[in-house]
């Protein structure tokens, strides 16, 4: 009896061998699948951060891009105020003066008023001086502008690809081979990212930046009509704004303009001080709705100050333009820019959107904004692959695989 029962511990011991070895070759294969598993989830990882930070550049460009262009909005709107300023102050000193040549006849003001008149003749001169100066600078920094743009599209197209090769390289994927491609993923990521933003001219876009430009302007600059004084039969009505000329070469020209006159109902009209400034052509005429709607009601009247005015309106600086800046005609959502990295088994997407939170940067006309490159709101984010990205990388894996076997 025991040795029977030794002769089938035996046979149990025989038998549980091939078991042994069996459920060993299933650890050994559930740990190679895990491995692998591990190494294509590592190339994915890597796919992602590269594809993403691909997308962070771009968005980053973009948003540079953006913040320039709105600089040069402002830059512009500094040469208006400038020239606003000096015509401004032209026509007060032209005021001041006037009461101060009638006051110095009382004999206890004589004095005084002669040392006032000298020094607004000296102040005057001394703003127009600064003036000039501000206007010198004010262009040196559109040319700077310009420079700065085209230096950023050159140095973000060489940044992104090398900056990809170093994540590729942090994560250890630097001997395997990877591709950057377009959004689409028929075409390569570099030629598609040079032409998607490209340089454009404000007498070549619609008369988008002029748009925007008008749009942009500052009570001040815009409408500096009022009344100085409403008594009965008395009026001192003060008109005023700066003007944006576009000619039909697009060069931009600024004009300002400031007059104020004494109306006596039914008895005279008075001119007590006027002023105008030009950076470009001169003006020629005063329309209706120009400078502060100095050619509107009331136009006749102020005919002898106008006349003076442009008479000796002061021209500060040349015209400039056509100005050129980077911009993108069509923004729809379709065409918004997106990069795909592409492994042996492994493939990722990333672009870029543009959103403006209306709880933090509400609108006054409560409308949706659409996509520009005026507004530094573009963002990056992980993007899944369309139908037509995956019919397109599936037909590039066929033939990469046909011309491997070949090889």
């Amino acid at each position: 009896m025991l040795a029977s029962r030794a002769r089938q511990q035996g046979h149990v011991s025989v038998f549980i061998i091939p078991v042994l070895a069996a459920i060993l070759l299933l650890l050994l294969g559930a740990i190679s699948q895990s491995v692998k598993l591990q190494q294509r989830w590592h190339v994915q990882t890597a796919a992602d951060n590269m594809a993403m930070s691909a997308a962070v550049l771009m968005a980053r460009e973009m948003n540079l891009q953006a913040l320039i262009n709105r600089a040069r909005i402002s830059n512009q709107l500094l040469a208006a105020q400038l020239l606003g300023f000096r015509s401004w102050f032209a026509m007060t000193s032209k005021v001041v003066n006037k009461i101060a040549t009638v006051l110095r006849f009382v004999p206890p003001l004589t004095k005084p008023m002669h040392a006032l008149i000298r020094v607004i003749r000296q102040v005057d001169q001394a703003v127009e001086q600064m003036v000039k100066l501000g206007l010198i600078a004010q262009q040196s920094l559109d040319n700077v502008y310009t420079l700065t743009q085209v230096a950023i599209r050159a140095s973000f197209g060489l940044l992104i690809p090398s900056t990809l090769t170093k994540i590729a390289q942090h994560h250890g994927l630097s001997e395997q081979a990877w591709q950057l491609l377009g959004g689409s993923g028929l075409t390569d990521f570099h030629p598609a990212w040079a032409i998607y933003l490209r340089p454009t001219s404000s007498n070549s876009d619609d008369g988008r930046l002029e748009q925007i430009m008008r749009a942009s302007t500052d009570p001040f600059t815009e409408f500096r009509s009022y009344l100085w004084a409403d008594i009965p039969l008395i009026k001192v009505p003060k008109k005023g704004g700066a003007e944006l000329r576009v000619d039909s070469r697009g060069k931009w020209h600024w004009q300002a303009l400031d007059t104020v006159t004494l109306e006596v109902k039914g008895v005279a009209n008075y001119s007590l001080g006027w002023g105008a400034a030009t950076k470009g052509n001169r003006i020629t005429h005063i329309g209706k709705e120009d400078f502060g709607h100095s050619g509107g009601k009331g136009a006749k009247r102020r005919r002898d100050v106008h006349k003076k005015a442009l008479r000796t309106q002061r021209k500060l600086g040349n015209s400039v333009g056509p100005l050129r800046y980077i911009d993108r005609r069509d923004f729809a959502p379709s065409e918004w820019p997106a990069v795909i990295v592409r492994f042996a088994g492994a493939v990722a997407k990333a672009g870029v959107s543009f959103s403006r939170p209306s709880s933090l940067f509400p609108r006054e006309d409560r409308i949706q904004e659409q996509a520009n490159l005026f507004n530094p709101l573009w963002q990056a984010e992980l993007q899944s692959l369309t139908p037509q990205n995956k019919l397109i990388l599936s037909q590039v894996n066929h033939v990469d695989a046909q011309s491997n076997s070949q090889n």
